[in-house]
Formats: C-alpha cells, structure tokens, sequence
C-alpha cells in the first residue's frame, strides 16, 4: 500500500499536478523531498515490472496444467456430478481459452456449449462402461476354455494310467484271446491315430520278403546287436579295435614310404653336393694350378691376411720365382722369418705405407731385384681400423690415420711400383691375366654404400670407399695398357679387423681370393668382388 501511494505521488510530480510555487517555497527541503519521492517512484516501478513478469509465468504455469481433465476424472470413472456451479465457471473459462471473442460474461455461448460437453462426457462414460463389460465376458470365457483343456488332461493322463495298469496285470486264464483282443484294439487305436501305419507296415513287410538271406541274417543281428545292451557294447569295443588296427596298419605302410622317399631325396642331395664341391674343388684346383705369377709384391704381410697370401702362393704347384712380403717391422715378424728360412724364394722388406721414403727404397730394393723382368701381381693388402668408430667419440687423427693407410698409402706403393707393372705387361704377348700384370687391392663390402645398412665406422667405410674409388681409377687409366685392377672382399675373416666371431679362417678366406685371382679378366676388372668371385654393388 505505502508503495502504492509513493507511486501516486512520484506520478503527480513528474506530471506536473504538484503545485511548482509550493516545491520552491520549501527551497533545500523540498528538493530533499523530490529526491527522495524520485528513489521511491524508481524502486516502485522495478517492483511493478518484476510482479508483472511473476504474473505472466504463473498464467502460462495455469495454462500449460490441465485443470479440465483433473478436475472431472471423477466424473469420467461414474461418480456423480456436483457442483453445477462451478462446473459453469470451468466450463467458461475453457470457452474464453477456446474461443477467441468470447469472454467470462458472455453467458450465452456459456450456456450453449455446455450441453454438448455434458452428453459427449456422458457418451464416453457408457462406452467405457460397455468395453469393460465385453471385456470381463472375455476373460471369464478364456478362464472357462483354461478349465476345460485342464479337465482334459486330467482325464487323459488318468486314462493313460488305467491302460497301463491293464497291461501289466497278468492274465490266467484265457491268455490266447485276451492277446488278440489286445491287438485288435491295439491296432484299432494306431489306425485311428495314424491313417499310414497299415500301409506302412505291410510295405515294411513286402520288402522284408524280398530280401536275400544273408540280408535277412544281417537284419536279424541289427536287430538283435540294437535290442541288447551287452551285444551293442561288445560290438562297440570290437569296431574301435578293428579301426585302430587297421589305422596302425595304414600309418606304419604311410611311414614307411616316408621314411623311403625322405632317406631317397636326402641320399641325392647329399651325393649331388658331394659332386658339386668336388667338381668345385677339381675347378679350383685347376685354376690355382693355371695362376702363376712369377713376381708377386705383397704389403701387410707379417700377420692375418698377408702372411696367409704368402703360405698358399708357395704350396701353388708352381710358386712365383720372387715373393716380396713386406711390413712396418721386419723384426717383429717372427712368423714370417720362420718362412724365409724355409723358403729363400721370399723376401722380407721394410715398408711403412704411411712413409713416401719407405715406399720409394721398397721400390728400389724390387727393381734392384728382378731387373727388366718386372712385376706381374701387386697386392695391397695392409689396413688398418679404428674400434668405436661412432659420432660422439670420433677423433680428427684417427680418421685421417685410416685414410692414410687403407688409400693415400696404397695408392702411393702403386704409383711407385708402376714402371715394373707395365714393363712385365709388356713382356707378355697374352690376355690379360694376374700372370701378366695385375693390381689386387684388399677391399671390404663395408665400403659398398649399396650395402650399407648399419652405418657406424666412420673411419673405416670411408677409406675403404675411396679405395674402391681408386681402384676404378686405376682400371679407366689402365686398360689399354695390359694391367688389370680389382678390388678385392676377402669375406668376414678371423683377424685382427674382422674379430673372432667372424665365419672364415684366413687359410679358407685366402684359398677363394686366390680362386677369384686366378679367373680375374678384363671382364671384371674395376670391379669389387667378393670371395668367391661375385660382383659387389658400389
């Protein structure tokens, strides 16, 4: 109510209804006043804006309820009306919501709509009652139905009874017609039950007749082993041995021939690789026998793979005439000695591949040698790596230790060397050959980058990567000029370099180099091979 009334007032005044002489006699007090009527009429407007909008929400909440349907649900299930009153009120307020134009006080439309709803409520309550009588009577006749068919089995299940005590009761007296009374009944039922079973049984007998006697004897057992529970198992156990022996008979024939075919294919195998390595070895042999260079220069070879070149050139059926085998330390090389004592073909020269003038006094003491018959084979086999070659631990003079022995020193003994090669080259009027003039180095797949798949090593694949480089080199400055030049793979050897897992003894890895070496041509000539005479990618 106070709300009310300052809203009335504030009203006044922001109007102008307010006598504007008697707000200015007041002077600072009237204007204290108007603030303050100003604040009230403020707050009482956002009060009235926020009861409108409760209004609205509770006239859609009213809208939204069905009132109608709870209101006569009673009246819906037979319960008599009451109130007519307000069922008057209801009823108009549901026409004003329906009807648009029309509102509570128009009576008329009121009074006209309400007999319609009236009968159609009353209709809809009959109906309802009529369905739920129909369907009671349907239940009741469904139980009645329920009752019979329980009735029945009853009945059936104590007649069942009654037949299979008469059954079994034993008869004394008039056995023979009882039987047959029993049958005739018996049959009686069975055709009555099942319109085929004569038929049927008079075409099982018709072809009963018609069998052979042995068929009729092998049926009467059936029947006999089927009908008797101790026949049944004896038959059992005789037909699972009789399987059993007989499946033991098949596995031993099938075994056997197995065995035969096995012990057929593994005999030719192993005779064909007995044919083949000694037909291999044969070949070998043979072409070890046609390699013969008279002088053969070898670096490196006071251990591992040059001293074992040394061993196998002198039990060659026809050993070079000078076999010079050099190494950084004559002294040292107690192995080698032991040779030279045994064999004065060999001689033993001090040659540091790392050192031009080792190189160039090496040279001299050949030349001094053997005079204008020239070199015929140069093998450079010394080399050298470095273990934990991998990036983390690589150091500057290691690297250029391993290019400086395993290329630039190589390279260096051939350019010195090169005036004998070429002079023995040309002393022979033959092919091309390791018996004419030839230039072997000691190689490894491991400076194939087809083949590299581990990486690592990164002194050692390099160098061994330039030797090749070098040796195609060579070959293209070469091969018109009766020298051939190869690099060669000895294989994964047990030596220094290749460890002690390795796969190869030096004497198996140097007896196929020497194979490789005696069937070297022009043909694979700049080329890296490997042990057994295959051409590796670059």
């Amino acid at each position: 109510m106070d709300s009310a009334k300052i809203y009335v007032r504030a009203a006044r005044v922001f109007k102008g209804k307010t006598d504007p002489g008697r707000a200015a006699i007041g002077g600072p007090v009237a204007a204290k006043r108007y603030r303050k009527l100003q604040e009230d009429y403020q707050e009482a407007a956002s009060t009235v804006q926020e009861q409108k909008l409760l209004i609205t929400q509770l006239e859609e909440d009213l809208r939204s309820f069905n009132a109608v349907s709870s209101m006569f649900r009673g009246e819906a299930e037979g319960e008599p009306v009451t109130g007519s009153q307000v069922e008057a009120d209801v009823v108009a307020e549901v026409v004003k919501d329906v009807i648009p134009g029309v509102t509570a006080g128009d009576k008329t439309a009121v009074d006209s709509i309400l007999p319609i709803v009236q009968s159609q409520r009353e209709r809809y309550r009959l109906r309802a009652q009529e369905l739920e009588a129909h369907s009671l009577g349907q239940q009741q006749q469904i139980s009645l139905l329920q009752n019979e068919i329980d009735k029945l089995r009853s009945d059936n299940v104590k007649l069942y009874e009654k037949i299979r005590f008469l059954q079994s009761f034993p008869a004394k007296g008039g056995q023979a017609s009882s039987e047959d009374t029993e049958s005739r009944y018996s049959m009686q039922y069975e055709e009555r039950l099942d319109p085929f079973s004569t038929f049927s049984r008079k075409e099982r007998q018709r072809k009963y007749m018609n069998l052979k006697p042995y068929d009729k004897i092998t049926l009467s057992m059936g029947r006999f082993i089927m009908s008797n529970k101790v026949a049944r198992t004896i038959a059992f156990f005789y037909t699972l041995l009789l399987h059993s022996l007989v499946f033991l008979v098949l596995y031993k024939l099938a075994h056997t021939e197995s065995c035969k075919r096995d012990y057929a294919a593994d005999c030719h195998a192993k005779f064909a690789e007995h044919m083949f390595k000694l037909r291999n070895e044969i070949s070998n042999f043979l072409d070890i026998v046609m390699l013969c260079p008279r002088v053969v220069f070898i670096t490196g070879a006071n251990r591992g793979l040059g001293l074992e070149f040394v061993r196998q050139f002198l039990k060659l059926g026809n050993p070079p005439d000078h076999l010079f085998a050099t190494c950084r330390d004559p002294e040292r090389a107690e192995e080698l000695k032991i040779l030279k004592e045994e064999n004065d073909r060999i001689q033993i020269i001090k040659l540091d591949v790392t050192s031009q003038t080792d190189i160039d006094a090496a040279a001299r003491q050949v030349e001094d040698r053997v005079g204008d018959r020239g070199l015929n084979l140069l093998i450079n086999n010394a080399g050298m790596t470095r273990k934990r070659q991998y990036v983390g631990n690589l150091n500057r003079d290691h690297l250029l230790e391993q290019f400086d022995t395993n290329v630039i020193g190589p390279l260096l003994v051939t350019q010195s060397l090169m005036p004998l090669l070429l002079r023995a080259a040309s002393l022979y009027n033959e092919p091309d050959s390791c018996n004419k003039a030839a230039i072997v180095n000691i190689s490894s797949i491991l400076g194939s980058i087809a083949e590299n798949k581990s990486g690592g090593m990164y002194g050692y694949r390099p160098s061994k990567a330039a030797m090749n480089m070098v040796t195609k080199s060579l070959h293209e400055e070469l091969k018109n000029k009766g020298i051939l030049v190869a690099a060669l793979h000895p294989g994964w050897v047990r030596t220094g370099i290749g460890g002690l897992e390795a796969t190869l003894s030096p004497e198996e890895s140097i007896k196929d180099c020497l194979n490789v070496l005696s069937k070297l041509s022009t043909e694979k000539s700049g080329c890296l091979l490997s042990n057994n005479g295959d051409k590796i990618e670059w």
